[in-house]
């Protein structure tokens, strides 16, 4: 006989909660908690040298608010699906955003994926970020704290897995976050963020040249005339201005690179100032209105959103800025917006 629905108390479903250790996600857990949703914390082992440390401070956490503790191993998919690309896109002369591939790849991947073989249909995340729904569409948002705001690198995560997320801290600042932590005795308060790479331990110069090696080339002006040398073209990055090795007595700037040639090219600021962009392997959170629309768009995470008009081909895009913008990079992410709302994203070509 079926049982009836009638009376029985609704149970929600349990949450899986990314946990680095750090503060954020612990917050993130604390908030949760809280709240009296049912969690638990994950850590994922990378392979990285902060594993060990990751893994142990947010046991701690865990242990404080009373959840269950799990450790993901997924070295080998880090492995394979971000520092391998990474590095044969820098071979290719582009400019990777680890982090980007990471969301997608892994933390709303390979993560969500072990997630749910312990039962949890959701993850939580420390993210700045926020999600809402509205008609059964998940809306992706730029976070309450601007200076914290992390939509950029979600920009190209499926709006699937986006709306199987939680994010807590989208409404708060970082300097709430941190008074939370301490308030609650959190282990995690006083620990240092992570500003690099997770799995380049040094300089990235350094980790290419022991990952890829060197080839001496040369770098030019825009006319191919001879400037000086350098050890690699995959050590060098679009705007980039300082360690160029040669001095020419003004401001000089890395404008293009060459693979096949293995030939820097430099040139002054407004070789690097460009008005349009193309994009590939678009990710729509919101569908666009047609194939042309005007929105905002950022090229690289730390500038604000620049007016731009967006011509949609398949999944190729062409954005044309009404000003240009400073230095977009071959294989750097372009996210797009209207006001605070992510519309999507795609990586620059």
């Amino acid at each position: 006989m079926e049982q009836s629905q009638k009376g029985m108390r609704h149970v929600p479903e349990k949450i899986c909660i990314a946990m680095s250790g750090g503060v954020d996600s612990s917050v993130c857990a604390l908030l949760l908690t809280r709240a009296g949703t049912p969690c638990a914390g994950a850590t994922m082992v990378l392979g990285t040298p902060e594993d060990e440390a990751n893994v142990a401070s947010a046991r701690a956490v865990c242990e404080q608010l009373g959840i269950p503790h799990e450790v993901f191993p997924l070295a080998e998919e880090f492995r394979r699906l971000v520092i391998r690309p990474f590095l044969d896109e820098h071979a290719a002369c582009l400019t990777p955003n680890p982090c980007v591939t990471c969301n997608r790849t892994i933390k709303f991947g390979a993560f969500m994926r072990r997630a749910e073989e312990i039962d949890c249909a959701r993850i939580a995340t420390g993210h700045y970020l926020k999600v809402g729904h509205d008609d059964g569409r998940t809306r992706v948002m730029r976070a309450a704290d601007a200076r914290k705001d992390q939509s950029y690198f979600l920009s190209r995560v499926p709006r699937s897995a986006l709306s199987r997320a939680l994010f807590p801290l989208g409404d708060l600042s970082k300097p709430e976050v941190v008074q939370l932590a301490a308030e609650a005795g959190l282990p995690s308060a006083a620990r240092e963020e992570s500003q690099d790479v997770c799995f380049v331990n040094g300089s990235c110069a350094d980790f290419l040249r022991e990952r890829l090696g060197t080839r001496p080339g040369s770098i030019v002006d825009g006319t191919g005339r001879v400037l000086g040398g350098h050890e690699g073209a995959h050590l060098f990055t679009i705007g980039q201005r300082k360690g160029l090795g040669v001095a020419l007595g003004h401001p000089a700037y890395v404008c293009a690179k060459d693979a096949d040639a293995n030939r820097v090219v430099l040139g002054d600021a407004a070789s690097v100032q460009v008005d349009t962009v193309r994009v590939r392997d678009l990710n729509w959170l919101a569908e666009p209105d047609g194939s042309a629309f005007a929105c905002q768009a950022k090229v690289r995470y730390n500038m604000e959103p620049s007016a731009c008009t967006v011509h949609v081909d398949d999944d190729e895009a062409i954005l044309t800025f009404s000003s240009p913008v400073f230095a977009p990079a071959p294989g750097q992410t372009a996210a797009f917006y209207d006001g605070d709302l992510l519309l999507g994203g795609g990586q620059i070509i």
